[in-house]
């Protein structure tokens, strides 16, 4: 049975959806795109609930090889240098 958290969550996510579908649209309108992505990660972050979200961006982030990490903080002082 779904919940009303995951009922207001696919509302979220299906609202990102559509802003990301305008925005690219409109050319990769970036205030369309920002807005998409926040109502998809907030849809993402009801349907599965707070606690299995956290546990996916932790795990992630702890399994993380050095070499990629030294990789994207390479790219990030090359964009931002």
């Amino acid at each position: 049975m779904i919940g009303e958290n995951q009922k207001i969550g696919v509302m979220l996510f299906a609202l990102g959806m559509g802003f990301l579908f305008f925005g690219v649209i409109m050319f990769f309108d970036t205030t369309l795109l920002t807005i998409g992505n926040v109502l998809f990660l907030a849809g993402v972050g009801f349907i599965k609930g707070p606690a299995a979200t956290i546990n996916f961006f932790q795990t992630r982030l702890q399994v993380g090889c050095w070499s990629c990490w030294s990789c994207w903080a390479g790219g990030v002082v090359m964009r931002v240098g």
